[in-house]
């Protein structure tokens, strides 16, 4: 892993709009879903920690709307590459500089 170029304190794995190179079995096509869920441009690459292993204040998480973790649980339950899309969204969905769609 590399140091972050967006994100403090740590070490994270990179991937493209794909999913790869982690992700090399079907495209994740990591931009269509970005716009559903962020309005802030999309990156060129997503930073993330894989398996979600990461750790979040009480603050970060009332960064967004309840309606906002809604949206997220809705998309798990009803889209098969959901897991791997979250994964790679988590660290901005808990980062402030990161607007959501609320």
């Amino acid at each position: 892993m590399k140091p972050s170029t967006q994100f403090t304190n740590g070490n994270v794995l990179t991937c493209t709009k794909s999913g790869s190179p982690q992700h090399t079995y079907e495209n994740l096509n990591l931009d269509t879903y970005w716009v559903k869920f962020f309005t802030t441009p999309i990156p060129s690459e997503y930073e993330f920690m894989p398996g979600g292993h990461f750790v979040i204040t009480k603050e970060q998480i009332k960064l967004r709307q309840k309606d906002f973790y809604q949206k997220i649980l809705t998309f798990l339950e009803t889209e098969n590459l959901a897991p791997w899309v979250i994964e790679r969204f988590e660290c901005y969905i808990f980062n402030p500089n990161f607007k959501t769609i609320e």
